[in-house]
């Protein structure tokens, strides 16, 4: 070995140390940080801060049952066609259409009631056309 490529390999060997000693201290002063403090609620937060503004950014960990119920609670659909509007509406982030092969770090779009209508009907423009918005006109009973 000359003595340039020694020279290249103790700077190369010294500037690794280096890099790993400052990656050490940045984790002894991120634990010094957060040592004795619960962030799992700020996280949650900002999951659910996500989930409202109609979109979701999938974490590693995350399932889209664990999604769903983030984002629907106790709805009384049932979860396949919650599932099936996710993947309906969100094609690029599951593989071959699998609702149980989710994607990490992709953007959820949340569905809305379009989106389910589109789901369950044929044609939702029918529909809409054979049963308008308006219910001014619908028959009312008592309770």
């Amino acid at each position: 070995m000359n003595s340039h490529n020694l020279q290249f390999s103790i700077l190369l060997i010294l500037m690794t140390s280096a890099v790993e000693a400052a990656e050490t201290d940045i984790d002894k002063a991120l634990m010094n940080l957060f040592d004795n403090r619960d962030i799992s609620e700020f996280i949650e937060l900002r999951k659910s801060e996500e989930i409202v503004a109609g979109r979701y950014t999938v974490r590693q960990g995350d399932s889209l049952d664990s999604i769903i119920n983030k984002a629907f609670g106790d709805s009384l659909i049932r979860k396949s066609i919650l599932r099936q509007a996710f993947v309906a509406k969100n094609p690029g982030a599951f593989r071959n259409a699998n609702p149980n092969w989710l994607l990490a770090d992709v953007t959820l779009i949340i569905p809305n009631a379009e989106d389910f209508q589109s789901l369950l009907f044929v044609d939702y423009g029918e529909v809409r056309e054979r049963y308008p918005h308006d219910i001014s006109k619908w028959v009312r009973y008592p309770r």
